[in-house]
């Protein structure tokens, strides 16, 4: 029913609640977190939340960004045609997918064609980190979706 939410957190030292207007506010928390280092999370990530937080792929993200003091974007549930426009409409620079995600993603953008799929790429443009897990992704799907986002790593 609503639209996605957006999560940026608050520093220590806030003493009231914080809402969107409040970019960059997070003060990162001390301690090791390897996957901070490891995928270069900090206070500029955007991220999509498009697994479960109960899917551990999608929780330990989560809070690694947070730590990082980045932003998060909640989508209700998973929409492979309206992905590539919340993306462009956000900013968001990291996903976190399943390979059945990706194929549905490269499926719907392709759906009209090749200057369709221009589109999607472009929109997607902004993404340079994404995180598979679940199963390994097959050659041909990771070849598909390394055109379909052109920038990320």
């Amino acid at each position: 029913p609503c639209g996605p939410a957006a999560l940026r957190p608050c520093g220590p030292a806030a003493l009231r609640p914080c809402g969107p207007a409040r970019r960059g506010a997070a003060a990162p928390c001390a301690g090791p977190d390897p996957r901070r280092g490891q995928v270069g999370y900090d206070s500029s990530t955007k991220y999509l939340n498009a697994v479960p937080l109960f899917h551990v792929g999608g929780l330990s993200s989560a809070l690694a960004i947070t730590m990082a003091g980045g932003t998060h974007i909640f989508l209700p549930r998973f929409s492979p045609a309206a992905l590539p426009g919340l993306v462009q409409h956000h900013g968001i620079t990291t996903l976190v997918v399943v390979p059945t995600m990706l194929a549905l993603l490269r499926e719907a953008a392709g759906a009209g064609g090749p200057a369709a799929l221009e589109r999607a790429s472009h929109a997607l443009s902004s993404v340079r980190t994404v995180l598979v897990g679940a199963q390994a992704v097959s050659s041909d799907l990771l070849a598909a979706c390394t055109s379909l986002l052109r920038n990320a790593r």
